[in-house]
């Protein structure tokens, strides 16, 4: 017990490392320990990045069934610093041909979806002209692509031709 007391305490020492990144601060601070307890006490060990994918693959779910997508089991692969084949803008190219992803923005998207993303991430929405809107990627979104573009998560990069 007092071991999974020390990882607990590590964790929520850690907890602002998450805060920004997660939408369910408790989840990430009880999935940590528990990862932290049955893997053994490392503290270089600990990989927010596998909880932050999680939550990105959930948050991404949440937005495609609120635009009466289905859900996706993975990210999607994409490639690094295109606006247009990055994750972000494969999960959501099913919402119109013209989708791009920037650090801070979904753009491309129809009036109604650019609403129904905009309420998923609780982000405001604007419009681009009258057919189309730029919905604010919440700030999870923005990290992930932030680490995306600047070379992490190998496995979902696609190599340019």
């Amino acid at each position: 017990m007092r071991v999974l007391i020390q990882y607990l305490k590590y964790t929520l020492s850690n907890a602002a490392i998450a805060a920004s990144n997660s939408i369910d601060l408790p989840f990430t601070i009880v999935y940590s320990a528990l990862v932290l307890y049955t893997t053994g006490y490392k503290e270089k060990s600990v990989q927010y990045p596998n909880v932050r994918l999680a939550r990105v693959l959930q948050l991404i779910n949440r937005a495609r069934e609120a635009c009466g997508l289905e859900a996706l089991d993975s990210i999607p692969r994409g490639m690094r610093k295109k606006k247009h084949n990055c994750p972000l803008a494969v999960a959501f190219h099913d919402l119109g041909p013209n989708i791009k992803v920037s650090q801070r923005y979904l753009t491309g998207v129809s009036n109604e979806h650019g609403e129904q993303l905009a309420r998923v991430f609780r982000t405001e929405c604007s419009a681009v002209n009258t057919d189309t809107r730029m919905v604010q990627l919440p700030p999870l979104l923005q990290n992930f692509i932030l680490n995306f573009d600047g070379g992490a998560y190998d496995k979902l990069a696609l190599e340019a031709c």
